[in-house]
């Protein structure tokens, strides 16, 4: 009887399965790496265009529906013009540039 000599186990990375997994790794890496950019190109494009249809609002969050006096200075940035103050208009009331404060507003209620 001949003593037999055990084979060598086998091993899952070497040779061509070892390769083809390799590869596989490599461009699930890849295919991850490239969506996660994609997602964090669009979060920056949704945080940038936030924040910069804020600017020219003048740091207001909202605006209601209706009509506004409004205060605007030179903007920066690729933005024209920036509210500095805002003054919403009430059914009712008059509003006149002050004459002894021409950047102030003064209102009056309408007779009735």
């Amino acid at each position: 009887m001949e003593a037999s000599t055990p084979e060598p186990a086998s091993n899952p990375s070497a040779g061509s399965g070892g390769t083809s997994n390799t590869m596989r790794t490599l461009e699930g890496k890849k295919a991850g790496l490239e969506k996660g950019e994609a997602e964090g190109e669009v979060k920056g494009d949704d945080e940038g265009i936030a924040s910069g249809s804020s600017t020219p609002l003048g740091g207001y969050d909202s605006y209601e529906p209706g009509f506004y006096i409004v205060d605007v200075e030179q903007g920066s940035g690729g933005v024209a013009y920036k509210v500095t103050s805002r003054l919403p208009m009430e059914a009712g009331t008059t509003y006149n540039i002050c004459t002894k404060a021409s950047a102030d507003i003064c209102q009056k209620p309408i007779p009735e």
